[in-house]
This record gives structure tokens, C-alpha cells and sequence, in this order.
């Protein structure tokens, strides 16, 4: 059988989910991070991924099937001041977010993010 692995796992500290008292969103900053990781997007001395919610749902959370609930992660995470938002469009008719973490916000609360 193989259902398992055929796509590239996702990894979590468990110490970060407790942390965060949430799996989710645990899950969110970590996933996040392996995006910014990726991203070629330097601004104002920080690495972003410019995507929308609906992008995020169905390119990179597809089990998490509710856009709000989506939406709620990423605004506890900024409540948290863990994830930063910005727009950096051209056309400011386009309201797509721009998303990056605050590392040093990371380090303060002694969060470990998996590399």
C-alpha cells in the first residue's frame, strides 16, 4: 500500500502546537515558513509570500475546508505577532495579502520552527 509519503509530509514540533495550543495553527506558521523558504520576495528587509486565502486553501491546506477557519489561523498568528501582513501590489485595486513571520517574535517565545 502506499498512502503513505506519496507527497511531501508535513512536520510539526510538538512543542510549538502546545505552545500555540493549537495543532492548526501550528501547522499554518510552519507551513509558512517552508513558503518563505522558497520565496524570492524581499521587502522592507523581510522574505514574503504574496498569496490569497482561497490560494492557501487549496494549494497548500486543502483539508481545511472553510476559508474563515483559514482566515481565523492567520489572524491569531498575527494577534500572536508571529505573522506579519503587507501589500506590496503594483495595482492597488489588487488586495491580495502578503505574508511573512517575525522571527525574532519566533525566538522571544521559544518557538522552534522544523528547518
Amino acid at each position: 500500500m502506499t498512502l503513505l509519503f506519496d507527497a511531501s509530509p508535513i512536520a510539526v514540533y510538538p512543542d510549538l502546537a502546545a505552545s500555540l495550543g493549537s495543532l492548526q495553527e501550528a501547522i499554518v506558521l510552519q507551513q509558512l515558513h517552508n513558503q518563505l523558504c522558497d520565496s524570492t520576495n524581499f521587502k522592507n528587509g523581510a522574505v514574503w509570500v504574496c498569496r490569497s486565502i482561497a490560494s492557501w486553501q487549496s494549494d497548500v491546506f486543502p483539508w481545511i475546508k472553510s476559508e474563515t477557519t483559514l482566515r481565523s489561523y492567520f489572524k491569531d498568528l498575527r494577534r500572536l505577532g508571529l505573522v506579519r501582513v503587507a501589500s506590496y501590489n503594483p495595482d492597488p485595486q489588487d488586495r491580495t495579502l502578503w505574508y511573512t513571520i517575525d522571527y525574532d517574535r519566533v525566538m522571544e517565545l521559544g518557538l522552534h520552527l522544523c528547518d
